[in-house]
C-alpha cells in the first residue's frame, strides 16, 4: 500500500531507539543512522571490539526501486525507501555446514600420489558454531528530504491542549490527520510516477541495529571471548604490507603487528588485552596468514607481464618452437571451489579466465611424433618451484632413455583445464596417437586422457594390483 507511515524505528524490534548521532561508543543493543558505508563499518568494528565479538556476513537482498513501497518516517514525516538488506550473524551461530562436513569427515579416503590434496589438520577443537541467535542487521535507504509534509502550526498548538475529550476537538484531529494521510498518498503516488533515482537532494543512509550483549548465547563473552577471536583485517593487510617490504621471519612481523595496533589503530585510545586475537595473533595465526598472503603474491600482474615479455622474446628468437601463455585473470568476486571427482576433492579457483601455459620446441615435437606412438608418460611435479601451480610432464622412452617431449603449467589441477593442455599439445603434432598412456593414481589425469584420447579404446582397472591382474588376463 503506498504512502504507509512507518517509523525508522518500527524497521526493528519497538524497543530499540533510534539514535541520530554516532558519538556514543556503546551502540550494542541500539539502532543508528550513518551516512557513509565507511561510517558504518567502522562503527561495527568498534562495536566488535568493545563487545569482543564477531560477525560474519549471512545474507544480502537487494531491492528493485521500481517496485518499493514508499514508507513514512512518523517522526519526521520523510518519504523513504529500502535499497538493500544486509543481515550479518554471531560467528558463534547457527552450522550451515554441518552435513557437508560430517560427510567429508566419514568419508575413507585411501592413500594417493598427491598427498597434499588429503592433508589433515589436527584439529584439538571442535566446531565454534554453538547456535547464537545474535544479528547484526543493516538497511540502506533513500530518503527525500525535499518532499517532506509538514503539519499545520495550529494544529501542533492544538495537540498540546489538556482538554482532549471536547467533540469539537477530536472532529478536527480526525479532520487534520485525514489531510495530512491524503498528503502523503499523493506525494508516494508522485515519487512513483517520477522514479525515485530521477529525484534531485535524495539522500541514502544506513540504518544499523547493533545486537545487545544480552542476545549473545552458547559461548563466553566478555574478556573470555577474546581467544576465540578472527584476526583482525586490517592486521590481515598490515601482514601482507610487511611481506612486500621483505620482512620473513615470523617473530619479527609480530612485533611489528604489535607496534602497529598499539601506535596506529589505538594511537590515543586504551589497546586491547594482549589475550585479544583478533589484534594480537598468535605465531600459527600469522603464520597461515603468512601463507595466504604470500600465495596471493605469486600470482601478482606484475610476474604473469614478465611471463609474457620472455614468451614474446622466445617467440621472436625461435619461431620454430610452440609456446602458448594465457595469463589469469581474476573474477569479479573470486572464490575456491570444490571439484568431487570420484571422491577425490580438489581445490580450484574460479577465475574468468585461469592461468595456462603450454611449452614444445621443435625437437621435442620430433621426438613426441617418433617415439610417442606406444606408450607416453604424464607426470605432475609438485613442491619444485616457488610457485603454488601443478607443472606437469609429457615424457617418452626413447631408444637411449626417457626424454620431455612437452610441459605445461595450469591453473587448477582438474579434468578440463588438463584436458585443455593435452587437446593443444594434439594440435600441435599432427599424427600422434599413442596406444597407452600411464599417469599417476589421479582421477582428474585419467579422465582428461581417456577424453582427449578415445581412439585408445580402453581403460586399465583402477586397484591393488591392478595393472598385474590385467596383464594375467591379457596372458
Amino acid at each position: 500500500m503506498e504512502g504507509k507511515d512507518t517509523s525508522l524505528s518500527t524497521q526493528f524490534p519497538k524497543k530499540q531507539t533510534v539514535v541520530e548521532t554516532t558519538s556514543d561508543k556503546n551502540k550494542a543493543g541500539q539502532i543508528f543512522k550513518f551516512n557513509t558505508l565507511q561510517e558504518t563499518t567502522t562503527a561495527i568494528q568498534n562495536v566488535e571490539t568493545d563487545t569482543l565479538t564477531k560477525f560474519i556476513f549471512l545474507r544480502r537482498k537487494k531491492n528493485d526501486l521500481t517496485k518499493s513501497k514508499v514508507q513514512w518516517d512518523a517522526q519526521e514525516n520523510i518519504p523513504f525507501v529500502v535499497k538493500s538488506f544486509t543481515k550479518y550473524e554471531c560467528q558463534h551461530g547457527k552450522d550451515r555446514n554441518k552435513t557437508k562436513n560430517l560427510k567429508r569427515q566419514n568419508q575413507f579416503k585411501g592413500p594417493a600420489d598427491h598427498m597434499y590434496e588429503k592433508k589433515k589438520y589436527l584439529c584439538v577443537q571442535g566446531s565454534k558454531k554453538m547456535n547464537c541467535t545474535a544479528c547484526l542487521n543493516i538497511r540502506e535507504i533513500l530518503t527525500f528530504p525535499d518532499y517532506k509534509v509538514t503539519q499545520d502550526s495550529f494544529y501542533t498548538t492544538l495537540m498540546s491542549v489538556a482538554n482532549q475529550r471536547c467533540f469539537a476537538y477530536l472532529m478536527f484531529v480526525l479532520k487534520v490527520k485525514t489531510e495530512d494521510k491524503w498528503k502523503k498518498q499523493k506525494t508516494s503516488q508522485h515519487l512513483k510516477t517520477v522514479g525515485f533515482s530521477s529525484v534531485k537532494n535524495s539522500v541514502s543512509c544506513f540504518i544499523v541495529l547493533f545486537p545487545s550483549i544480552h542476545d549473545h548465547s552458547g559461548h563466553p563473552v566478555g574478556e573470555a571471548a577474546g581467544i576465540q577471536q578472527r584476526v583482525d583485517s586490517r592486521v590481515i593487510d598490515k601482514v601482507g604490507e610487511l611481506i612486500d617490504d621483505r620482512v620473513c621471519s615470523i617473530m619479527e612481523i609480530q612485533r611489528h603487528l604489535r607496534i602497529f595496533v598499539v601506535h596506529e589503530l589505538f594511537k590515543n585510545t586504551l589497546p586491547p588485552a594482549s589475550s585479544n586475537r583478533r589484534f594480537f595473533p598468535t605465531k600459527k595465526d600469522i603464520t597461515n596468514h603468512y601463507y595466504n598472503a604470500y600465495t596471493k603474491r605469486k600470482m601478482s600482474k606484475i610476474d604473469q607481464a614478465n611471463v609474457q615479455l620472455l614468451v614474446d622474446e622466445w617467440c621472436h628468437k625461435l619461431p620454430e618452437d610452440k609456446i602458448l601463455f594465457r595469463p589469469y585473470i581474476a573474477s569479479v568476486r573470486p572464490k575456491q571451489l570444490i571439484e568431487d571427482i570420484d571422491g577425490d576433492d580438489i581445490t580450484a579457483v574460479d577465475a574468468k579466465q585461469t592461468l595456462l601455459f603450454v611449452y614444445q620446441t621443435a625437437w621435442q615435437s620430433r621426438l613426441l611424433l617418433r617415439y610417442g606412438q606406444d606408450i607416453c608418460l604424464l607426470d605432475a611435479t609438485y613442491k619444485t618451484s616457488k610457485y603454488a601451480l601443478p607443472l606437469f610432464f609429457l615424457c617418452v622412452k626413447t631408444n637411449v632413455n626417457y626424454q620431455v617431449v612437452a610441459c605445461f603449467v595450469l591453473q587448477n589441477e582438474c579434468q578440463s583445464d588438463i584436458q585443455e593442455a593435452l587437446v593443444i599439445l594434439k594440435s600441435w603434432t599432427p599424427g600422434w596417437n599413442p596406444k597407452f598412456f600411464m599417469t599417476d593414481k589421479c582421477e582428474a589425469e585419467i579422465n582428461a586422457v581417456e577424453s582427449s584420447f578415445q581412439e585408445m579404446g580402453f581403460t586399465l582397472p583402477i586397484g591393488e594390483d591392478a595393472c598385474a591382474n590385467w596383464y594375467e588376463q591379457r596372458g
